[in-house]
C-alpha cells in the first residue's frame, strides 16, 4: 500500500515538472509568432526611400526615379526647369523599354517651353522669349517651328517700334492737327500681333497724345489772352485773333464729336456681351481722349474688362467641373489645371480654390484605392498632360500634372 502511494507521488512530481516546461514554452512560442507578424506587417507597409531630386547623382538612379524627378521639375512651369526635365529623361538609352515614353515627354515639354516663350513675348519681354526657344532640343521637329516663331517675334517687335516712333514724332510736331493723326497711327499697334504693344504701349501713346493736346490748347489760350489784353491792337489783328479763336473752338468741337462717336461705337459693340465684342469695345474706348468723355470711357473700360474676366472664369470653371465629373485621376488633374487659370482677385477665385481642394482629395483617394503599377517592361505614363490658359496668342499654357504617375512603392524594382 505504501509502495503504491510512493509511486503515485513520484508520477505526480514528474508530471508537474513536464507541465512547467510547457508553461515556459508557450509564452516563447506566442512571442515568436507576434514577432513574425510584426515583421510581416512592416514588410508589407515598407516604402522605399523617395529619390532625392536635389542630389547631383540622380542621373545614375533607376529609370523610375528619373521620371519622378523629371515630373517634379516640369511641374514648376518654368522654362529652365522644363529643360532640366527634358535632359533628365533623355538620358535613357535608345533600347530602353521606357524610351518611347521618354521621347513623348520630351516632345510634350518642348511644346510647353514654346508656349511659355509665347506667353513671355506677349507680355513684352522679347529677349527672354528668344532665349527660352533656345532651350528646345534642336533635333525635334518642333524646333524649326519654334525658330521660325522666334524670327516672327523679332519682326513684330521691329515693326511695333517703327509705328511707335512715327506716332511720337507726330505728337511732338508743332502742328496741332497732327494729334489725331498720331492716335490713328498708334491704332496700328492693335494689329501687330503682340498683346504688350497693342495694350500697354498703345495706352502710353494715347496718354501722350492727350497730354500734348492739352498743353497746346493751354498755350494757345494763353497767347490769345495776351493778345486780347494788348492796348493797341490794330483792327485787322483783332479780326485775325477772333478767327484764330473760332478756328480753335471749331477744332476742339470736332475732336469732341469724334470722341463722342467713338464712345457710342464702343457702347454698341459692348451691348452684345460677347467677349470678342467687349474686347473691340475696349480698344475703341481707348481712343477717347477729350476731357468731356475721357473719364466715362475709362470707367466703361474697367467695367467691360470685369465682364470679360467673369465670362472667361465661368467658362473655365464649367469646363473644369465637367472634367471632374468623369471622376478619374487624369480628368481630375486636368480639371485642377483648368481651375487654376482663374487668377487671384477675380470674383470666382475662392470658389475655384474650394473645387481644387475637393478634387485633390478625390485624387488622393483614387490613388489609395487603385495605385498605379510599374511592370518589368513598361511604366505607365499618362497620354498627355493638362495645359493652362495664357493670353490670346496661343489660348493655352502648359500645366504639368502635380501627381507624377511613377509608383514610388516599386522604385527599387525598375533598374537600368
Amino acid at each position: 500500500m505504501n509502495q503504491n502511494i510512493s509511486h503515485i507521488k513520484l508520477v505526480s512530481v514528474l508530471s508537474l515538472k513536464r507541465y512547467k516546461y510547457w508553461l515556459w514554452l508557450i509564452p516563447l512560442i506566442l512571442s515568436l509568432a507576434a514577432g513574425v507578424g510584426v515583421w510581416g506587417v512592416l514588410q508589407i507597409l515598407y516604402l522605399p526611400e523617395i529619390p532625392n531630386c536635389e542630389s547631383e547623382s540622380w542621373s545614375s538612379d533607376a529609370a523610375a526615379a528619373r521620371f519622378y524627378c523629371a515630373y517634379k521639375l516640369a511641374n514648376e512651369q518654368d522654362a529652365d526647369k522644363l529643360h532640366q526635365a527634358i535632359e533628365l529623361v533623355n538620358t535613357l538609352p535608345t533600347d530602353h523599354p521606357l524610351r518611347r515614353d521618354s521621347d513623348r515627354l520630351i516632345s510634350l515639354w518642348s511644346q510647353a517651353i514654346l508656349r511659355l516663350a509665347e506667353n513671355t513675348f506677349q507680355e513684352g519681354d522679347l529677349a527672354k522669349a528668344v532665349d527660352m526657344v533656345k532651350l528646345i532640343p534642336n533635333h525635334l521637329t518642333i524646333y524649326q517651328l519654334a525658330d521660325d516663331r522666334s524670327k516672327q517675334w523679332q519682326s513684330i517687335w521691329s515693326k511695333s517700334e517703327t509705328i511707335y516712333k512715327a506716332s511720337t514724332d507726330l505728337v511732338e510736331s508743332d502742328d496741332r492737327d497732327k494729334s489725331y493723326l498720331a492716335l490713328t497711327k498708334a491704332k496700328e499697334l492693335w494689329h501687330v500681333g503682340n498683346h504688350y504693344w497693342g495694350t500697354t504701349k498703345y495706352q502710353e501713346l494715347a496718354y501722350l497724345v492727350q497730354d500734348a493736346k492739352e498743353k497746346k490748347e493751354q498755350q494757345q489760350k494763353m497767347e490769345a489772352e495776351l493778345k486780347a489784353k494788348a492796348t493797341a491792337i490794330p483792327e485787322a489783328n483783332i479780326s485775325s485773333l477772333d478767327q484764330s479763336d473760332q478756328s480753335l473752338k471749331k477744332w476742339q468741337q470736332e475732336q469732341d464729336d469724334l470722341d463722342l462717336a467713338q464712345l457710342k461705337k464702343a457702347k454698341k459693340l459692348a451691348s452684345s456681351g460677347k467677349n470678342d465684342d467687349l474686347r473691340d469695345a475696349i480698344n475703341e474706348a481707348y481712343m477717347v481722349t477729350s476731357k468731356p468723355y475721357y473719364e466715362e470711357a475709362q470707367k466703361l473700360i474697367a467695367n467691360w474688362q470685369q465682364q470679360m474676366e467673369n465670362a472667361e472664369d465661368r467658362s473655365s470653371l464649367k469646363r473644369a467641373k465637367d472634367l471632374a465629373n468623369q471622376n478619374d485621376i487624369a480628368s481630375l488633374e486636368t480639371a485642377i489645371s483648368e481651375a487654376r487659370s482663374i487668377n487671384t482677385g477675380h470674383s470666382l477665385y475662392k470658389e475655384a480654390n474650394r473645387q481644387i481642394e475637393q478634387w485633390n482629395n478625390r485624387i488622393s483617394k483614387l490613388h489609395q484605392a487603385t495605385p498605379p503599377e510599374i511592370n518589368s517592361d513598361r511604366q505607365q505614363i499618362p497620354a498627355e498632360l493638362p495645359l493652362k490658359e495664357i493670353p490670346p496668342a496661343l489660348n493655352s499654357e502648359p500645366q504639368i500634372s502635380p501627381n507624377p504617375p511613377v509608383n514610388v512603392m516599386q522604385l527599387k524594382k525598375v533598374r537600368n
